[in-house]
């Protein structure tokens, strides 16, 4: 035996006795054929090559000497052979005379199944959300190379067995802006966009973005349908404007799973204890306010509610207190010491009206979201992606701050009873949220 026999026989042979490989089956040609099952005009081979397994997708007989089949794989190669993501299948190279198939794109080999087998092996929530991302991530990618695939649909999405991970496939009726053949009407009924199906104006993403809708509809029927409406609106300018939309929506939703269990604590109890200890809200109360101040400043981001609904920050108590500007509505008060002194009734009726207008818009938002048909779950998607959520503690306390400023500017005989007026309004505000709560805890139990 030489020398290089002796270290390639050192190579294929294990002291441990594992089986390795001998490298016999290695060729640059095209070997061990096997046809995949497929529809349409494209035939699919499984072939080796280099030790390692390619598809080639080519016509079949029939179809292989019509210019436009012939066309559709041309572009098919053009375009896939510049997509270099994780989750589109990869086009290497196009073989002019393959003597088995024929022209043909060779292409990377999935070890997978298409969506519509995966769905069928009834996959957890978190691996179909994985999956849905993966799907908008490869969208996003291809969408920024200004190409439209045309015909998202569950056969032409592929999961691979290690790892469940999305591989996109079959740009064959894919159109982009450069390309000025074969923009005729294209995919496949039930996921086309309907400005897809008429033809007579320019596709953009939003045409793959409507067939998304109708994909995340299988994918995940339950927690999704106001991203599934909007994506499969008739009229494309209401739907999402890209596919990062979608994702940041969908993962705006995911995060209520949390913020749900903080509100069922506030309502199950942590108000109570928040109204009778005043003197310490400023320590405990930015924890325990979570779900109610959002709402109003929702309705400002959403166009639900006119702003002019709202009390400004600056001056919150203005719109309610133009019927006592004048002096000779203004109340006495008694000349007892502060402790004995009680907040007058129009004072009340004043705080009432500023906590009653800030309150108010969740309850116009909420009678619209009804009109609307939210479900439970987009409600509460609504309702938590506001900036007035994410800062109402602020929010509240500038509120608070205001109307006392304002009551202790139009009655200043009640300085003695400040702390009082400030008690009343916290007392008030943890009524409506309270109120609220329960309409949220409502949603809860119905998107659970």
């Amino acid at each position: 035996m030489s020398t290089s026999d002796e270290i390639l026989d050192s190579r294929t042979s294990s002291s441990s006795g594992e089986i390795t490989s001998s490298f016999e089956n290695i060729s640059d040609v095209f070997t061990a054929y096997a046809e995949i099952p497929s529809q349409g005009f494209n035939r699919l081979f499984k072939a080796q090559r280099y030790g390692k397994w390619f598809v080639l997708k080519g016509l079949k007989p029939e179809y292989q000497g019509k210019a436009v089949y012939n066309e559709l794989l041309t572009k098919e190669f053009e375009l896939g052979v510049q997509l270099d993501h994780p989750n589109i299948a990869r086009v290497y190279s196009k073989e002019s005379c393959d003597p088995v198939v024929g022209p043909c794109v060779v292409m990377e080999y999935v070890d997978g199944c298409t969506l519509r087998e995966f769905l069928a092996q009834k996959p957890s929530r978190a691996v179909r959300m994985k999956v849905a991302k993966e799907i908008l991530s490869a969208m996003s990618y291809f969408h920024g190379k200004q190409i439209i695939h045309r015909d998202l649909k569950p056969d032409n999405i592929l999961v691979t067995y290690n790892g469940h991970n999305v591989k996109i496939i079959d740009f064959g009726l894919a159109d982009t802006d450069y390309h000025g053949i074969l923009k005729q009407p294209a995919g496949s009924d039930k996921y086309a966009a309907p400005e897809q199906k008429s033809g007579g104006v320019p596709l953009d993403c939003r045409a793959d973005l409507y067939a998304f809708g109708v994909i995340l509809r299988q994918l995940l029927p339950y927690g999704y349908g106001g991203v599934v409406r909007k994506c499969t609106q008739s009229d494309r300018e209401k739907r999402f404007g890209n596919a990062e939309e979608i994702l940041r929506r969908m993962q705006q939703q995911q995060r209520l799973v949390p913020l749900l269990v903080v509100l069922a604590v506030l309502i199950c109890g942590g108000i109570g204890t928040w109204v009778l200890q005043p003197k310490t809200q400023e320590s405990s109360e930015e924890g325990q306010t979570v779900e109610v101040e959002e709402a109003s400043m929702e309705e400002k981001s959403s166009g639900v509610v006119e702003e002019k609904d709202e009390i400004p920050l600056q001056s919150p108590v203005h719109e309610v207190s133009n019927q006592a500007d004048s002096p000779s509505k203004e109340v006495s008060v008694s000349s007892e010491k502060p402790d004995g002194q009680q907040i007058p009734a129009e004072v009340e009726r004043r705080v009432e009206q500023a906590v009653d207008t800030l309150f108010r818009p969740f309850w116009e938002w909420n009678k619209a979201a009804e009109a609307r048909g939210l479900s439970p779950v987009d409600k509460l998607a609504e309702y938590t992606q506001s900036d007035f959520f994410k800062n109402n503690y602020e929010i509240r306390e500038r509120h608070r701050e205001a109307v006392v400023s304002d009551i202790l500017r139009r009655y200043p005989q009640c300085e003695p009873v400040k702390e009082k007026v400030i008690m009343y309004y916290n007392t008030l505000f943890a009524k409506r949220m309270i109120a609220v709560g329960n309409v949220v805890y409502e949603w809860q139990k119905a998107a659970h």
